[in-house]
């Protein structure tokens, strides 16, 4: 697993802390997510994308680019 920073904003923050049942990796996962859908990217096609470029021994900054 590679983990991310984020920047939140003090409300943000102050509501996590109110809230410490939830997920804020799964709530980063799932904005992705509608952003992909904004932009008709379908995940599991991605992932075989992804997959198969790794397995040719693409680097992930090879296939960003």
């Amino acid at each position: 697993m590679i983990t991310r920073s984020v920047t939140i904003e003090d409300i943000d923050d102050l509501y996590l802390m109110w809230n410490d049942h939830i997920d804020a990796s799964a709530l980063y996962r799932r904005a992705l997510r509608e952003e992909m859908e904004v932009r008709d990217v379908d995940p599991d096609d991605l992932r075989t994308l992804l997959k198969w470029a790794r397995e040719q021994s693409y680097t992930k900054e090879e296939i960003a680019n």
